[in-house]
C-alpha cells in the first residue's frame, strides 16, 4: 500500500496563522480533495487498459485532526505506481489461488486465458486496439512490437475489416491466420488474432433501463505447465503518480491557505 500524507505540506508558520483562525481542518480538506482529483486525472490521462483498476485503488481521503492522507491499495495499482520487474505469468495464472486453472490427465495445470481486442483508434479500456501491440513500446511499457507505428496501424485496420465480417452469412466464425502471419514475439507460432471471434452482447443501462447491443472481439490462448516458453510479463515501469500528487499539494497549498486567511479576515 502506498500512502500520501499531506500533514507536512503546509509550512509551520502558516499553520500557526491557520490555527489562530480555526482554519486548519478546512484548509486540509480543500487541499486533500484537490489532491485526490489531481491523482485521478493523472491516471485518466496516461493509463489505458489498467486505468479502471488503478483509479479504483485510489481510496477516499482519510481525515485525522491536523492531518489528511490518501492510500493506494491493490496489487496492480501499486505495481503501476512503483513498477515491477518481469515475471512468469505461470506463477499467477496457474498458481494455487488461480480460479480458472484446470488439471490435465497427466496432472499438469493449464488455463484458457481470454483476450479482448478493441477496435483501431479506441481508448484501450476494452482491450488493446487491434494492431497496437505490434507498434513500438508506449509510455510505461517495456514490450515493443516488431512493426513501425504506421505498419501496426494499417495491420490493425486490416484485422478489423476482416473481423467485422465474422459470423455473417457465408463467412467463417473465427478469424483464420492473417495475411503474412506476423508474429508479435519470436516464440509465438501464429498471430495473436488467429481464432478471433465476433460476439454481440446486450447491456442494460442501470440508469435508463435501456438495453443496447455491443460488439466484442476476443480470442483465447492456453497457458500450460507443459510449455515453459513465453508467458513472461515484461514488467511495468514505475509511474510515480503519488510523488506528482505530493508536488501538486506543495504547489497549491500556499494559494489555498492565502484564500482561507483572506476569507477569514474579510469576514471579521
Amino acid at each position: 500500500m502506498i500512502e500520501v500524507d499531506f500533514s507536512d505540506a503546509l509550512p509551520e508558520s502558516l499553520m500557526a496563522l491557520l490555527e489562530g483562525h480555526g482554519l486548519v481542518e478546512a484548509v486540509l480538506d480543500d487541499v486533500a480533495a484537490s489532491a485526490r482529483v489531481h491523482w485521478i486525472r493523472l491516471a485518466q490521462a496516461e493509463l489505458r487498459s489498467s486505468r479502471q483498476s488503478y483509479i479504483q485503488g485510489i481510496q477516499e481521503v482519510e481525515a485525522e485532526p491536523g492531518s489528511r492522507s490518501i492510500a493506494l491499495v491493490g496489487w496492480l495499482a501499486n505495481a503501476i505506481e512503483a513498477g515491477i520487474d518481469s515475471f512468469d505469468l505461470r506463477d499467477t495464472l496457474l498458481g494455487p489461488n488461480a480460479r480458472n486453472r484446470r488439471q490435465a490427465a497427466d496432472g499438469t495445470w493449464y488455463a484458457n486465458v481470454p483476450f479482448r481486442h478493441g477496435t483501431p483508434g479506441s481508448s484501450g479500456l476494452a482491450g488493446s486496439p487491434m494492431g497496437a501491440p505490434y507498434a513500438p513500446a508506449g509510455p510505461g511499457s517495456r514490450a515493443g512490437g516488431p512493426m513501425s507505428s504506421d505498419q501496426a496501424s494499417a495491420f490493425g485496420k486490416a484485422i478489423y475489416a476482416a473481423a467485422k465480417q465474422l459470423g455473417k452469412k457465408g463467412r467463417p466464425k473465427t478469424l483464420p491466420r492473417p495475411s503474412g502471419d506476423p508474429l508479435l514475439r519470436p516464440h509465438h507460432t501464429t498471430s495473436i488474432y488467429t481464432g478471433m471471434r465476433r460476439e454481440r452482447k446486450p447491456y442494460v443501462n442501470v440508469e435508463t433501463g435501456k438495453t443496447t447491443v455491443q460488439t466484442q472481439y476476443g480470442t483465447f490462448r492456453r497457458i500450460s505447465e507443459k510449455n515453459t516458453t513465453g508467458w513472461i510479463h515484461p514488467g511495468i515501469e514505475p509511474h510515480g503518480y503519488a510523488e506528482k500528487v505530493s508536488e501538486h499539494v506543495r504547489r497549491i497549498a500556499p494559494a489555498v491557505i492565502a484564500a482561507a486567511l483572506k476569507g477569514a479576515m474579510e469576514g471579521k
